[in-house]
């Protein structure tokens, strides 16, 4: 049996320290080998923003992940991932994420979701039960909101999430971007994973279309036909936009060329009548800062295509 000896005290790690010695759950995660293992050292706690820091969880008690290296490190790797977490709830979340991991999402490992090395379990006498999930390093949690990546990214992780969901496994908390990982490939590109599977339903039934990503502009939910999927294009903006709406008139964005073009393919100006609230100064602004407001959308979208993700 694989063992793994993970430090008692989080925050200094020598060769003085404790360990407790964590016994491999063979039936729900079969170890990458026997040898025991140990964390030589914790490189730093992963953060919600990307970076690492050198400080102990606010809640120990809740899944936290850290960077670390383990002695007698598989050939290759400089780092894995452990997420770990003490108590009853903690250890049935990571489990599951290990029964995740290796039944239906064992085909996808190290192309959508991390190569994982083991599933450990075992005691402490302070803190109780204590459960670590090892997995590959994948890189770092996305720099930037979903929104502010390049479109090439954005298409990747939807891409990822069709191959989650082809596998019966919908995520759940896609939008937390802790949960999308990224690292630059050896193809002047960038290599994409999917991690963090605890609120993960892993008995989906998916009706996506993959036709709907030849489509640049937004096709409709119908089109796509998954609605975990759909809110990932939605909330990424991966389409362009093909309209705006101006009082409830939708307006293709070629149109808006001018405050008079915009005035007159709606027609307001003459439909004023209609409207003893509406002033023809009011719907004048009114074109104006929706011209602007698409304007700086697409001068937004152009700028974070050509900002690097990594420098």
């Amino acid at each position: 049996m694989s063992t793994l000896q993970f430090p008692v005290d989080l925050l200094q790690l020598g060769d003085d320290d404790e360990f407790v010695t964590l016994d491999s759950n063979a039936s729900v995660m079969p170890p990458f080998d026997s040898t025991p293992r140990r964390i030589a050292e914790i490189i730093g706690f992963i953060s919600s923003g990307g970076n690492s820091y050198k400080i102990s969880p606010e809640n120990l008690h809740k899944p936290f992940v850290l960077r670390a290296r383990l002695d007698n490190q598989r050939d290759g790797e400089d780092s894995v991932i452990c997420k770990a977490g003490y108590g009853k709830s903690c250890s049935e979340k990571l489990k599951k994420e290990a029964q995740i991991y290796s039944g239906k999402l064992s085909s996808l490992q190290g192309i959508c979701v991390p190569r994982i090395y083991g599933y450990y379990t075992g005691w402490t006498i302070d803190e109780g039960r204590l459960s670590v999930l090892v997995m590959e390093d994948c890189g770092q949690p996305l720099p930037r909101l979903l929104d502010e990546l390049p479109r090439r990214v954005k298409e990747s992780i939807v891409e990822c999430l069709m191959k989650l969901h082809q596998a019966g496994i919908e995520h759940g908390d896609i939008d937390d971007g802790r949960n999308v990982v990224i690292c630059p490939s050896q193809t002047d590109g960038y290599e994409v994973r999917i991690v963090g599977f605890g609120e993960a339903d892993d008995n989906h039934s998916c009706e996506v279309n993959p036709e709907f990503l030849e489509n640049s502009t937004n096709p409709g939910f119908e089109r796509v036909g998954c609605y975990e999927i759909f809110a990932a294009c939605v909330e990424s903006q991966l389409w362009d936009k093909d309209h705006i709406s101006f009082y409830d008139i939708k307006v293709p964005v070629d149109q808006l060329t001018s405050v008079e073009n915009l005035l007159a393919v709606t027609n307001i100006l003459n439909e004023l009548e209609e409207h003893e609230d509406l002033r023809e100064w009011e719907a004048r602004g009114a074109a104006e800062a929706k011209i602007d407001s698409y304007r700086r959308w697409c001068e937004a979208r152009e700028y974070w295509e050509s900002l690097p993700l990594f420098t």
